[in-house]
């Protein structure tokens, strides 16, 4: 799909969730997508994946999102790889400590899956789209 990235790494410790983001993904076009269902196995799946965009469960047992993407982001190779918090928690909006993870937006729960990656579509042009600062 164009304007949509080819690889996106998707983490969410509801496993039903997780599967209806990549089905829906996986509708969109030809992405390369890699699940996990939380912080240790999305640790461990940056070694043999670089994405280009991570989807991220901001609230998780154990580390939660922010905590989880400030470990990944200390992985050269993905350092810089812009992330989108999906959450169940409509109180939450982007944040300057967002920002500053390279977060590009807030994907709010539930959605459907045609909103979903039309959400993800739009913050994904606007990122790459967006004059250098």
């Amino acid at each position: 799909m164009a304007g949509f990235p080819e690889k996106v790494l998707v983490i969410d410790d509801d496993p039903m969730l997780l599967e209806m983001e990549e089905q829906a993904l996986s509708r969109a076009g030809d992405i390369e997508i890699k699940t996990c269902n939380g912080y240790e196995e999305a640790l461990s799946s940056v070694n043999g994946f670089v994405p280009d965009l991570i989807l991220l469960d901001l609230r998780m047992p154990g580390k939660d999102g922010t905590e989880t993407i400030s470990d990944l982001k200390a992985v050269p190779q993905i350092s810089k790889t812009p992330v989108i918090f999906v959450t169940g928690e409509h109180r939450v909006t982007m944040q300057d400590e967002y920002k500053e993870l390279d977060v590009i937006g807030v994907i709010h729960k539930p959605f459907k899956p045609s909103d979903f990656i039309m959400s993800i579509q739009r913050l994904w042009q606007a990122y790459r789209f967006a004059p250098d600062e």
